[in-house]
Formats: structure tokens, sequence, C-alpha cells
């Protein structure tokens, strides 16, 4: 064998050393400095932050990541977190990546503060960051035209919700949603909120009963109940449409209901809907 010359080497201990310096309802603020780094190795290393909602994750890289685009002269580094949900305990870790490889610190948590609850009709008309009602929409009968769209209810008002991802909320489960920044926009005339992260939900309670409410055909046509459930005393399909089930020829389908007064509306059903086939009821009677 033949030896080269002695040398030594010191293998590195880079570390960044973290806390929260704060949070709000929908966000925080991590903040480090990077330990044991060279002015002349900054450049090899990457130093970031990994946070999720889920607890035991971070730690083995699992998470949503963000990385410091620089390290300035003081080794001290920020991380926004935006988009979180408020009253919501989260976990995060630091990583520091030198080649090829990771080295992940250890798991901390740091929980949102939590939101003023606001009613639906507060929220309409001044905004808020949170809001609770009932679940009134029925997957069962999958009648809406997408798996994503859910309406809630509280005593005050309802609302429309086109989620970012389909759901699984039920009829009668109370809900809490975390509308911090949310903007209220419209889809075919009717009011709705569009885009809102699964995760801003929280359910509450499920099973709860839910009474309709008794409203007049004039407030009903004057759109003083949008969203809600409601029930209309006094009505039946017109005669033009007795005959048919309320989907027809596998498309979607609106009934025209009346009543003796000749006042009108229509039965919006998907071709989607469970209850499709059934024949439209017979006689008058109360609609809900």
């Amino acid at each position: 064998y033949l030896y080269g010359e002695k040398e030594e080497f010191t293998t590195s201990n880079v570390h960044l050393d973290r806390s929260v310096a704060s949070t709000t309802t929908s966000s925080a603020q991590i903040i480090g400095t990077v330990e044991g780094l060279a002015e002349s190795d900054k450049s090899l290393i990457e130093v970031g932050m990994i946070y999720s909602s889920k607890v035991g994750k971070v730690e083995n890289g699992e998470g949503a990541k963000l990385t410091a685009t620089e390290i300035p002269s003081d080794n001290a580094v920020s991380f926004d977190i935006p988009e979180l949900t408020s009253g919501k305990k989260y976990y995060y870790c630091s990583y520091v990546k030198q080649g090829e490889g990771f080295v992940y610190g250890e798991e901390k948590e740091f929980t949102t503060a939590s939101a003023t609850v606001v009613t639906i009709a507060e929220f309409l008309a001044n905004g808020g960051s949170a809001i609770e009602g009932v679940v009134i929409s029925n997957m069962d009968l999958n009648n809406l035209t997408s798996k994503k769209g859910m309406y809630i209810q509280d005593e005050t008002a309802g609302l429309q919700f086109y989620l970012a991802a389909n759901h699984t909320f039920a009829f009668g489960d109370k809900v809490r949603v975390d509308v911090s920044g949310v903007t209220v926009g419209a889809y075919n005339g009717a009011v709705q909120v569009s885009g809102l992260a699964l995760d801003k939900i929280t359910k509450i309670s499920s099973g709860n009963t839910v009474t309709p409410k008794t409203v007049t055909m004039a407030d009903f046509l004057a759109n003083k109940y949008e969203g809600q459930y409601v029930a209309i005393e006094g009505v039946q399909v017109a005669d033009a449409d007795l005959s048919k089930t309320f989907v027809m020829g596998g498309a979607h389908t609106s009934i025209k209901v009346e009543d003796a007064n000749g006042n009108s509306f229509v039965i919006f059903s998907s071709k989607y809907a469970t209850y499709g086939t059934q024949t439209v009821p017979q006689g008058s009677g109360t609609i809900k």
C-alpha cells in the first residue's frame, strides 16, 4: 500500500435554530438563525422549514416546504406560512440540505389564533374571519352537478360553496368555516364562495336536525331565502309536467311548480340525481 500525506477534516454541524415569531388566524412567521455556517459555505447548502397539520410527519420530510431564498450576513432567516386555518395546531421543523442529504431538526408546534365567529348574514354584509352553519345540501341525493358543491345555513342566512376539491360533508353536519380573506362572488346569479380549501372547514358535529323554514311564495320569489332550506305550502307541479320524472332523457331537467295564483318557479334536478327516475308528485301540497 502507498499512503498519501495525512490531513484532517471535521464533519459539518450546520443547523437552524428557530422559533415562532407570530401567528394570526390564517398565517404564521417562523424566525431562526443558521448556526455553524461559514460565509464561504453559504452557496453549498439549502436551509428551510417543513410544516404540516399532522403530527410526526415533518421530521421525515413530509409536508409543505419553505426554502430560504438567501442567507444574509447575520445568518438570520424568516419564513412566512400563509393560508392556514384558524384555531388549528400545526407542526414544523427545520431542515438543512448539504449535497443530496437532508438533516431535519426537532419537531415543534404552534396553534393559529382562533377566529371570531360571525353570522352568515354578517359575513355577507361586512366580511369576517369565521362562520358556522349546518350543511343543508344532501350528498346522498347527488343533485348538485359537482361533488365540490355545498350549502350551509345558520339562523340568519345561507351560503353556497364551490370547494377546491370533492367533499364528504353530509346533510345535518354542523361546520365551522375559516373565511379569512375570502371574497364572495356569484355563479349564474347566485351568491357563491369558490375555491375554498377543504382544510378551511372543520366539522363540529353530525346528525343535527334541520327544519325547513316555512315561507310564502312571494318571499321565496323575492329571493329573501337564497341558499336556505325552506318549505312552501299550497303548490303543485304544472299540468304540462305531471307525466314526467324528475330527470328526463338522462339530462339535467327542470320541473315547473306553481300555486293557485299562477306564481311559479322551477325545480332543477341534475342528471346525476339519485331520485331522477321517480315520477313527480301529483296533486297539491308542501315542497321542501
